[in-house]
């Protein structure tokens, strides 16, 4: 075989260089239509994934519980719970007034006692005359008060409480907007101050004689020239609004703070 001969056998063994060429270009051609659809693909869909991606942007503003159930989402609003605290205001329990029988028109109060009795005086004395001015009180004897401080009985009318010591009166109390006894009986003391009565009408009936505390919830006192009257306020000294009322009028020894019927 001759040099020719053996030329056109490795050309066509081989591949010519023409014939390879032709292949590369439909190979590219071919890739380049490929990458250009997906080009066109890509950019079609690009305004979806732009709005999608805006539309999953978080909420500054407020935050929203989401609970996912099965294949379904429920999106809730956030809860706004408001609380109004209505304002408090004090006022006077529910109260019965009583009338002494004994007596017409309101008994007077004396720093020393009432209607002629008087501190110290025997309880044996006192009683008939408690009688006769308030009635029965429904006990046979005192009940007993042992350890209250500086007194030792006592004796419980509608309205007002006497106190004993070794057999002596020596104090009273009446009944009470704040205390346990809420009949209050028709009194006044000799200046003319009520249960009930204002913290500003005391000052102006008393003066200077009266003075306040803030003990137990709110107190008064007054000075008179029969011994010293005092009692509780319905509210503390300073406050407005409603104003502190007059809740009671006591005299003497009545017993510990806490600790008297």
């Amino acid at each position: 075989m001759c040099d020719f001969e053996k030329m056109d056998s490795n050309e066509q063994r081989l591949g010519s260089p023409l014939l390879k060429t032709n292949k590369g270009l439909r190979l590219l051609n071919n890739h380049l239509e490929t990458k250009a659809l997906l080009i066109s693909m890509v950019l079609a869909a690009l305004p979806a994934l732009v709005l999608s991606s805006c539309g999953s942007q978080p909420n500054a503003q407020a935050a929203v519980s989401t609970t996912t159930i099965g294949s379904s989402t429920t999106n809730s609003a956030p809860t706004t719970t408001t609380s109004t605290v209505a304002p408090t205001t004090t006022t006077a329990p529910p109260t019965e007034t009583v009338q002494a029988p004994g007596i017409t028109g309101p008994l007077v109060l004396h720093g020393n006692g009432f209607g002629g009795i008087h501190f110290g005086q025997a309880e044996s004395l006192v009683i008939p005359k408690l009688v006769k001015l308030l009635g029965s009180s429904g006990a046979t004897a005192p009940a007993s008060a042992t350890g209250n401080c500086t007194i030792d009985s006592y004796l419980k009318w509608p309205g007002i409480t006497i106190y004993f010591y070794h057999q002596v009166f020596v104090g009273y109390s009446t009944g009470s907007f704040v205390g346990r006894q809420r009949k209050i009986l028709n009194v006044v003391s000799a200046k003319g101050l009520r249960i009930g009565d204002t913290l500003r009408s005391a000052e102006r009936i008393y003066g200077s004689s009266l003075s306040t505390s803030f003990a137990q919830g709110g107190s008064w006192f007054a000075t008179t020239p029969t011994g010293r009257l005092a009692g509780y306020l319905t509210a503390e000294v300073n406050q407005q609004t409603p104003p502190p009322l007059i809740a009671d009028i006591t005299a003497g020894s009545v017993g510990c703070p806490a600790a008297s019927p």
